[in-house]
């Protein structure tokens, strides 16, 4: 490595910290604890100097003559230069901390729901971080009230975040009290906090019902144009809306086709959908509440040998996962669980799966959701060989802007599930036909949040039609309606990534076979895993780079 490489990761390490430091519920939320006890600075000096540390690491990493590199520093030269890109636009162009009052709620409120959920220290070790962010809750909304500019707030954003800030001042307010038995020496000032950070978000649900809502005309779509932009220099794609569009369609009809061949194959008399609700209504296919996490642990410890014994990919020395009950002050926010705390911070040993656990009144309503059927999908989705064997693989790497990636694009963190559970099918894990069409339905929704992602922002496409086609025609409950079509107006293009990450993975994972076949399955996912989170397009150069020649 010469000189000027060593410099430049030497320095991405040294930006990323900085972000981190500038963005503290993201660090809590990636399990970064350094900065647990602050806040973000919503001031817009605060947006400000986040706005300056993007431009001085874009100029320092445009500056660099990358010519002579190596094109693994190539491709993470280039994701950091993107990254910084994508946080500038993100500011300028798509404006969200600008037109979402939501955003500094669940910000805010999520500040303290992050460090309860992460169970990375006895809470007693955790509190202080609690009551510090506790202090400084009511500035953050006081200084998002100074920075949100009604006239580009969409009306029913602003009804959400009045939605929201109620819901969370409700927490703050009443279970969430209960934090202060934990720390009797601290006891008078967390029941403070929490009192006037309940008030903070009631004020500030005020003040976004009576000044904000009735002044609300912004649109929440970002357009033809930026969108195109994000697609092209975020998610690398040469596809314009219209082509992206036509091609998600197509790819979502041919799941309709799987799915309905699949239930003809299992019963022709019924649909894919009425096959799934009778399996999971099935006494034989859910555990009871009191089995519930040893069964999780038990279909985790069978997908790691399945993994290990059909030889899928390396697992990195020191991986583990432990299965836990959701936090009990967590319930209500986390219907069902299936949460695994994501860590991209460096350490493998703090990944847990988080199972909301159910009451003996609750079975009927959801233990379907656990269903053996449903069970066996989500565990080969989220853990092995799913998302945390690819994190896994990214960390134990040591290299950070292959992680960083993930501030890019979901493209190829979201593509690898899909082609892990497809490969698991291949080779025989699934012994339930219905968990086909567990799988393919999870597809289908992947894809149809593409197709929402694409239409709302670059077709103008009413969001009545999108509640049709997620609804009646994709499978999604009202509720999740509701809250798919919130997520992609407020992140464009994220939607479409996740699926079409695969669409992309499944054509270079092909290729490379004919490039190489010889090799085995282990051999070609690992070399996947070792592109760690970049877009496939960079994932195609790291692949597909003509072989150094050597020195004569």
């Amino acid at each position: 490595m010469t000189p000027q490489v060593q410099e430049f990761y030497d320095s991405a390490r040294i930006c990323i910290d900085e972000f981190l430091a500038t963005t503290p519920i993201t660090a809590t939320f990636i399990c970064d604890h350094r900065f647990d006890a602050n806040l973000d600075d919503y001031t817009e000096e605060g947006l400000e100097r986040r706005r300056e540390w993007a431009r001085r690491w874009q100029r320092k990493y445009e500056s660099y003559d990358s010519a002579a590199w190596p094109v693994d520093a190539q491709v993470d030269l280039a994701v950091m230069i993107r990254v910084t890109q994508r946080i500038l636009r993100n500011l300028d162009k798509v404006r969200l901390e600008y037109k979402s009052p939501l955003y500094p709620s669940e910000l805010a409120g999520n500040s303290i729901g992050l460090i309860l959920q992460r169970n990375y220290a006895p809470l007693e070790e955790r509190i202080g971080d609690i009551l510090s962010r506790l202090r400084g809750i009511p500035k953050l909304l006081s200084d998002a009230r100074g920075v949100i500019v009604p006239s580009e707030v969409p009306a029913f954003w602003a009804q959400v975040a009045v939605r929201s800030a109620r819901g969370w001042a409700a927490r703050f307010s009443g279970p969430w009290l209960v934090l202060a038995d934990s720390a009797p020496d601290l006891a008078d000032d967390l029941t403070d906090g929490f009192r006037k950070s309940a008030a903070a978000f009631e004020e500030y649900a005020v003040w976004v019902e009576n000044e904000v809502l009735p002044r609300a005309g912004g649109t929440p779509a970002v357009g033809h144009e930026l969108y195109d932009e994000i697609l092209r220099e975020e998610h690398l794609l040469d596809d314009d809306t219209d082509t992206l569009r036509a091609r998600i369609l197509e790819v979502y009809e041919d799941l309709e086709r799987q799915l309905a061949q699949t239930a003809r194959a299992i019963d022709p008399r019924k649909s894919a959908r009425e096959l799934m609700e009778e399996a999971e209504k099935q006494d034989g296919n859910r555990p009871t509440p009191a089995s519930l996490l040893d069964d999780y642990r038990q279909e985790i410890a069978k997908a790691r040998r399945f993994t290990v014994d059909h030889d899928m990919l390396t697992l990195p020395a020191g991986e583990s996962v432990r299965v836990e009950a959701t936090p009990e002050l967590l319930k209500p926010q986390v219907a069902y669980g299936g949460i695994i705390i994501r860590n991209f911070s460096g350490d493998l040993r703090e990944i847990a799966y988080h199972i909301t656990e159910v009451d003996e009144s609750e079975t009927a309503e959801k233990m379907g959701w656990h269903a053996y059927t449903n069970m066996s999908v989500n565990v080969i989705h989220e853990i092995y060989p799913g998302h945390h064997s690819q994190l896994a693989a990214t960390i134990a790497s040591k290299n950070l802007p292959r992680l960083f990636a993930r501030f890019l694009s979901a493209s190829t963190f979201g593509g690898w599930v899909y082609h892990a559970v497809r490969q698991a099918d291949d080779l025989g894990y699934f012994e339930n036909p219905v968990e086909r069409l567990s799988y393919l339905q999870v597809e289908l929704e992947g894809c149809a949040l593409g197709y929402l992602d694409c239409s709302l922002h670059g077709a103008g496409a009413s969001l009545e039609e999108m509640q049709q086609f997620l609804g009646e025609r994709t499978g999604f409950s009202p509720d999740s309606v509701r809250f798919q079509i919130l997520t992609a107006l407020q992140f464009p293009g994220e939607g479409q990534a996740w699926y079409m990450g695969y669409v992309q993975m499944r054509e270079i994972i092909s290729e490379y076979r004919k490039e190489h076949p010889r090799a085995s399955i282990r051999e070609v996912n690992d070399a996947v895993l070792r592109c760690g989170l970049v877009p496939p397009r960079l994932m195609r150069r790291l692949l597909f780079a003509p072989a150094p020649t050597p020195a004569l």
